[in-house]
């Protein structure tokens, strides 16, 4: 993806969309991407040109003539958290929420992790993903970790204020109030930031658009979408059941408490008898 992105000015199209002027003043949200790869080995169009390693799972491996151990691994995913904390840090947030959380295989994956005494950290068993959980400071570099290992996958955010990405290949991406100011002694691995939008969530100049997917029950076939009238971000969070630092993005499961939420905000009456529903704010 190529570096260079103008930051840009987050509030009023939505606000008015909604009749709210609740998301405050209008400010300025910066993206970057954080990587461990040198811009200077990319060719014209953007894309690394040499092999390198990409997830823990390469570490053993000999990559341009070089085993990958676990304390280079460790000292790199050091950098990379240290990095994260950097930005969490300057814009005096007091958490940050969990999104998109996906667990599949979750115990399986730390049971994997578990087996490995050089690289398990204990505080990954303390760690409850949750969709719109709390993050506070203290366990953020925990579920950076996590992520990285790619244990379970999450984005880490407040709504408008602040993002934590994580893409394929060990890439990082970052949206903060706070520009990026060129520190080097973040930590001994340096690491490279550049201006970048993140492909992983909504972008800055989008205004929400919603609609609902229905599914047949049996086959599991889409059967259509259907755009969501009079949908705001309030209205959805509502539906979701989630709090207003929740950037309602993704694709959601409606059922059980959300069905029903969903047929009273927007007064459609959905038949979770035949079809499954799943609600798509993009």
């Amino acid at each position: 993806m190529p570096e260079g992105r103008r930051p840009g000015t987050l509030w009023s199209r939505r606000a008015e969309r909604e009749g709210s002027t609740d998301f405050g003043a209008p400010f300025t949200l910066f993206t970057y991407r954080i990587t461990k790869y040198d811009p200077s080995r990319r060719d014209a169009s953007g894309a690394f040109t040499e092999p390198d390693w990409t997830s823990m799972s390469d570490v053993g491996k000999a990559i341009r003539g070089e085993v990958l151990s676990p304390e280079r691994y460790l000292a790199t995913e050091d950098s990379y958290v240290a990095y994260i904390l950097w930005f969490f840090d300057r814009p005096g947030l007091a958490h940050l929420r969990m999104t998109g959380v996906e667990t599949a295989n979750l115990g399986e994956n730390l049971k994997k992790s578990m087996r490995d005494p050089k690289t398990f950290d204990p505080r990954f068993l303390t760690i409850a993903p949750e969709e719109d959980g709390i993050l506070l400071r203290a366990d953020i570099a925990a579920v950076c970790r996590m992520v990285l290992r790619e244990i379970f996958w999450c984005r880490l955010e407040v709504a408008e204020r602040f993002f934590v990405h994580f893409g394929w290949d060990y890439y990082v991406y970052v949206g903060s109030p706070v520009p990026w100011d060129g520190s080097a002694d973040i930590h001994p691995i340096p690491l490279f930031v550049g201006e970048c939008p993140s492909p992983h969530g909504r972008p800055a100049d989008r205004v929400p658009e919603f609609h609902l997917s229905v599914f047949d029950k049996i086959t599991g076939t889409c059967l259509g979408d259907i755009p969501v009238d009079g949908s705001s971000l309030e209205k959805v969070r509502r539906v979701l059941g989630v709090s207003a630092e929740h950037p309602a993005y993704g694709i959601f499961d409606l059922d059980g408490d959300r069905r029903i939420r969903f047929e009273a905000e927007f007064d459609m009456a959905l038949d979770g008898d035949r079809f499954c529903y799943e609600l798509n704010a993009t």
